[in-house]
């Protein structure tokens, strides 16, 4: 006898639904370029905005209060001011339907779709993280970058002046010089001070040339495995095909640089009603920020055409 789902779509496909994406997100987690290089912090679904105090002593933050004193000295004071900063929760979402004949099947048949959808969260995510989102005001990892104080790796011959400074030469080896190596350094030395060097990213063809050998035949990926405390290529590699074409990044993951935050975490909904064509809507949601900027000093662009 045929079912007759009038209302919604039934329970046990949102269950189902529901562990399609947390299996496709467990296999797919190495992709994930947003949450991977960022610091994830979960703030509860009762977030709507997400308030950071910053505290700043009297003197600047780089000076030292404490001082060596003898017994019975009043010791040095500390004055401090605050300053709040808040970021919005935003919604990720995507959707598609399902035909009331398809309800009578096992809801393994829909899993495609429901991989498809969460790949699509997955890509928002990561888009906005490296490029923003115009119609919010989001910026990403390459606005922080072009503001970064302590400079960028420019072209080659651009006779830039500090803090800027110029490439030694187009990677893909059209210019008289190329040093990546030199390039990777001097974008490292323009991290700041307080965040450590931990990825080189870019879109694959961009990052390509560092497995290049130089003049004595050695990689310059085996040579600037050190500038990011990593033992291979795979411990400090990362690309997407969403970072500009040309540009190499260095990037350091600290939560005083940047946070990826989360309210809600991705989920299912199928409480939806029968729609026409008895088609049924499944939406897969999120509240996040994924690009929670405390410091423009975490990361620094090299161009390398």
């Amino acid at each position: 006898m045929t079912m007759d789902y009038a209302s919604s779509i039934p329970a046990h496909f949102n269950e189902s639904f529901a562990r399609d994406v947390l299996n496709y997100r467990s296999r797919e987690r190495d992709k994930m370029i947003a949450r991977n290089l960022s610091t994830i912090r979960n703030v509860g679904p009762t977030v709507q905005k997400d308030t950071i105090t910053f505290y700043e002593k009297t003197g600047g933050n780089d000076t030292i209060a404490a001082k060596i004193t003898a017994k019975g000295d009043v010791p040095e004071q500390v004055g401090m001011k605050g300053n709040e900063l808040t970021h919005s929760m935003y919604q990720i979402s995507v959707g598609f339907m399902i035909n009331g004949r398809d309800l009578t099947l096992d809801p393994a048949i829909q899993r495609r779709k429901i991989e498809i959808a969460t790949a699509e969260i997955r890509r928002r995510e990561d888009y906005i993280w490296i490029n923003g989102d115009t119609e919010t005001g989001l910026t990403g990892l390459v606005t922080a970058s072009a503001n970064n104080p302590n400079g960028k790796v420019v072209a080659y011959g651009s006779s830039s002046s500090s803090p800027n400074v110029d490439s030694k030469g187009n990677w893909a080896g059209t210019d008289t010089f190329v040093d990546i190596y030199t390039d990777v350094l001097e974008a490292c030395d323009r991290i700041g001070e307080d965040f450590e060097p931990k990825f080189l990213c870019g879109t694959r063809a961009t990052i390509a040339p560092i497995r290049k050998m130089d003049d004595l035949r050695n990689r310059y990926a085996d040579q600037i495995l050190d500038l990011f405390g990593a033992a291979s290529t795979a411990d400090f590699i990362r690309t997407s095909k969403y970072f500009p074409a040309g540009y190499a990044f260095v990037v350091a993951q600290d939560m005083e640089f940047m946070e990826f935050v989360i309210s809600e975490d991705l989920v299912v909904d199928t409480s939806f009603p029968k729609e026409p064509g008895d088609n049924y809507r499944v939406e897969l949601r999120e509240w996040v920020n994924p690009v929670e900027f405390h410091s423009n000093e975490g990361v620094a662009e090299i161009y390398t055409l």
